[in-house]
């Protein structure tokens, strides 16, 4: 924000990061209020990718998996769970992608700078935990391109022996 990189607005409504007037610091209170703001509007208007169950899972943790995803030890094979709420998303053979919650967003929404882009032709697309709405991957796309397209996949050893 300091720097012009980022504008107060955007900063607040993409990041939830808010600032005190005088810019010195931030109001770590606000801004988790505004960052669980967040999280329940893209529980409101994400759409599911594949049904599946959702259930909290006190498994053991085998690997994390980006910052919110962690892969666990769950029944016979393993699973990828959230993190922070602690939902079973599904199987860790499938892409993370298709278990959560997807979101379109213009470019726009994130730099206004973004406007003199191609803004009708892309779109910015947030994969999201369904239990809790934290973000667990982003990616830029053509509208026309399929919500999902693969960003990794696990091949665990001893997966099949449990």
């Amino acid at each position: 924000i300091k720097r012009g990189l980022c504008s107060l607005q955007v900063a607040r409504d993409l990041y939830g990061v808010i600032v005190t007037p005088d810019l010195s610091e931030v109001d770590a209170e606000a801004a988790v209020a505004r960052r669980a703001e967040i999280r329940r509007a893209r529980l409101a208007r994400g759409r599911r990718q594949r049904a599946g169950p959702m259930a909290p899972s006190d498994g053991e943790r085998v690997m994390p998996a980006g910052e919110l995803l962690e892969v666990v030890r769950a029944g016979n094979g393993y699973a990828f769970r959230c993190a922070r709420c602690r939902s079973v998303l599904g199987p860790a053979e499938a892409d993370p992608r298709s278990l959560g919650l997807v979101l379109d967003e213009p470019m726009d929404a994130f730099s206004p700078l973004n406007r003199f882009g191609l803004v009708d032709e892309f779109v910015v697309r947030i994969f999201c935990c369904p239990g809790c709405g934290g973000c667990y991957s982003v990616e830029v796309q053509r509208r026309s391109d399929p919500a999902i397209a693969p960003e990794m996949e696990l091949r665990l050893q001893g997966a099949a022996d449990g």
